[in-house]
Formats: C-alpha cells, sequence, structure tokens
C-alpha cells in the first residue's frame, strides 16, 4: 500500500508548482511547496481551472489523485478561499455539485461556500447538480439555502 501510494503520487519529488503537486496527488510535495510558502489561492495558466490547487483537487477527470481529500482539506487548512472561482465565474461548489461530489459539496458548504453564485452563463450549483442528475447534492444545496427559482442567463 505504501509503495503504490509512493509511486502514484512520487512524493519523494520537489514539485514545480502547488498546481503540479496537487494534479500528481502529491500531498507531501503539496505540503512542502505551502510550507515554502506558495499561497493556496494562487494560479499556474498551466494548468486547468485557472491553475487553482483547490479545483485541481476536485477535479476528477483531468489527472489522477489518490489523496483528493486530504489536498482539499491542506489547502482549506492553509487558508484556500472556498468561494474562489476561475475566470468564468465557476467556482468549487459548481464543480463538486456538477461531478456529483456530495462528500465534498457538504464539506464546501460547512466551510461557508456560497450556494446560490452564478458563473459567467448564469449557472449555478443547484443547475450544475440537476443537469448531471445528482439529485442528492441537488436536494442538499435547496436545504442549504439555494434558491430554485434562479433562472439562467
Amino acid at each position: 500500500m505504501v509503495a503504490a501510494f509512493g509511486y502514484f503520487t512520487k512524493s519523494w519529488q520537489y514539485p514545480q508548482s502547488l498546481a503540479e503537486a496537487v494534479c500528481a496527488g502529491n500531498v507531501v510535495g503539496a505540503f512542502r511547496r505551502l510550507h515554502a510558502g506558495d499561497l493556496p489561492d494562487s494560479t499556474d495558466s498551466a494548468w486547468p481551472y485557472d491553475g487553482r490547487a483547490m479545483f485541481l483537487a476536485i477535479d476528477n477527470t483531468g489527472c489522477p489523485k489518490p489523496m483528493a481529500f486530504g489536498l482539499v482539506d491542506l489547502l482549506h487548512f492553509y487558508g484556500a478561499d472556498v468561494n474562489q472561482t476561475t475566470t468564468s465565474g465557476y467556482t468549487l461548489l459548481m464543480l463538486a455539485a456538477g461531478e456529483g461530489n456530495e462528500f465534498l459539496a457538504r464539506r464546501l458548504i460547512r466551510w461557508g461556500a456560497r450556494v446560490d453564485e452564478q458563473d459567467s452563463t448564469g449557472q449555478t450549483a443547484l443547475m450544475y447538480a440537476a443537469n448531471s442528475g445528482h439529485g442528492d447534492i441537488a436536494r442538499l444545496l435547496i436545504e442549504s439555502g439555494a434558491d430554485a427559482a434562479i433562472e439562467s442567463k
């Protein structure tokens, strides 16, 4: 188990950026970058989602992350903004809702994520959850105060 973790995360390597560490699932590398002074909300244009580490940790389509939950917790501990957005207004909660990640959606809401934010097209986390068929997350968002009457732009 330890050997597999080391093989997949390459925890012995010092990543070039926080985004690289997160995308590799390298919790040790991410910790080392943060401890050295990298900001948890910094951007790196070489990576998707404007290179924002928290987005890369939650995204399950880009790169494999065997320790995604640990990375999200680490970034939050170091002060990552749970209401950060990409340049298009896409939020962490929208990403978690659209991917059907109820565990992270609950966590983000508990940490203060705003449930009614709209991206540049007017979509909300509730719309992403509903359009992706994630009824449990849609219900969670409504129970957390999301407005079901908001219309997209």
